[in-house]
């Protein structure tokens, strides 16, 4: 069961009727609120009013446990970000980096990858540790995405920043009105290609530099309408297909 945290604040002098706010407190933001030193703290008269429900903060996940009593330092550390309200799991992002004993480092939480080194999608192929969810079994010479979103993370290393171009062999399932699919491409967040999807070929995107993390490709496809085999024939197949990927390159982009 999860319970919500009431916050009673009560100005001073004040003498108006109750109000009440939904908005997302900070423990900063408390103590501009209960500050009678303006000079200080630079709250303002109308505290509440000033908060920032969009601004930026930071928040350290820990779990405690009996033995760091006497230790120098508390349990390791996530660092997340929180970007509008705490309640909205959406507005969370995991930073991937852990404080622990005085010091921090970035945790690797996908499989390194070499750029320039094809992956196949084909039975004995080497895409599989990259794999995350929305993908279905092996097949002979590919795979199928499986729903409407399918992920692939992979960890890079690069000399200097620059940006990365990506390309997938692939096909398409069609529509349930025997239509393309449209593929969005959207890595660490950030959608970078918009693809109209059928008969096989190379499709292409570029990954601009602002967006790679730390070395980290977070890759999500999102198909427009996956549709089962079973919803336009007489098979038995009720996956919800997408994409039939063969091949996917991920490497700097050389300029001439």
């Amino acid at each position: 069961m999860q319970r919500a945290r009431l916050f009673l604040y009560k100005p001073s002098v004040s003498i108006a009727q109750l109000t009440y706010s939904n908005k997302p407190l900070h423990l900063a933001d408390i103590v501009c609120i209960l500050s009678g030193n303006d000079d200080k703290f630079a709250c303002g008269t109308d505290r509440l009013s000033k908060l920032d429900e969009k601004k930026k903060r930071t928040f350290l996940f820990y779990k405690w446990s009996h033995p760091y009593w006497k230790k120098a330092y508390l349990p390791p550390m996530a660092e997340y970000v929180i970007y509008g309200d705490v309640r909205n799991i959406a507005s969370w992002k995991n930073l991937n980096r852990e404080y622990a004993a005085g010091s921090v480092k970035q945790v690797i939480k996908f499989a390194e990858y070499k750029l320039g080194v094809p992956l196949s999608f084909a039975q004995g192929g080497n895409v599989a540790k990259f794999l995350k969810q929305g993908w279905s079994g092996q097949e002979r010479e590919h795979r199928w995405t499986n729903g409407s979103k399918s992920r692939l993370g992979l960890y890079v290393k690069q000399s200097k920043s620059q940006s990365l171009s990506l390309r997938l062999h692939a096909r398409a399932f069609p529509t349930k009105d025997g239509k393309p699919q449209q593929i969005k491409v959207v890595v660490n967040g950030h959608q970078v290609a918009s693809w109209r999807m059928l008969e096989q070929d190379w499709f292409d995107a570029t990954i601009p530099t602002k967006i790679i993390s730390n070395g980290l490709l977070d890759i999500t496809f999102v198909i427009s309408d996956p549709t089962a085999p079973s919803e336009i024939s007489e098979s038995q197949d009720h996956r919800k297909l997408g994409i039939f990927a063969q091949e996917i390159i991920i490497d700097e982009i050389r300029r001439a």
